[in-house]
């Protein structure tokens, strides 16, 4: 199964892996799953790290590294793909990174897994 990480859901994964459900938990340690961040989510990590919302011990850096080791993941890229997939989804709420996440999703045919409940409502891309 090829899945996309939600921000949150990769954040639980590396800091507070009791908040996953059990599948959740077992899909993330499944060796034969593909798992995927998109680019937007850094970019969303990097604004919880500035604002204090997150804290870590290293920089953004030694934190996508140690999610791409400990989870294997593959970044998903923001492209131009994405963009147009946008378009075809629909989402309860405007904001701008659960947009671009579903979308990724979409363009790059991955299953998302989250836990929001404004993105679980939303449509035009596989939920986990």
């Amino acid at each position: 199964m090829k899945i996309l990480l939600d921000t949150h859901i990769a954040i639980w994964a590396l800091c507070q892996p009791d908040k996953l459900k059990k599948n959740q938990l077992s899909s993330l340690e499944n060796p034969a799953n593909e798992l995927w961040l998109s680019a937007i989510s850094i970019w969303e990590i990097r604004y919880l790290l500035d604002s204090k919302a997150l804290s870590y011990k290293g920089s953004l850096e030694e934190l996508f590294y140690e999610l791409s080791e400990v989870l294997s993941i593959r970044e998903a890229p923001f492209s131009t793909q994405v963009v147009f997939n946008a378009s075809k989804i629909k989402l309860p709420h405007k904001d701008p990174a659960d947009w671009m996440i579903a979308a990724t999703a979409r363009a790059l045919k991955l299953k998302l897994m989250s836990e929001d409940k404004q993105i679980k409502r939303g449509s035009g891309f596989e939920l986990f």
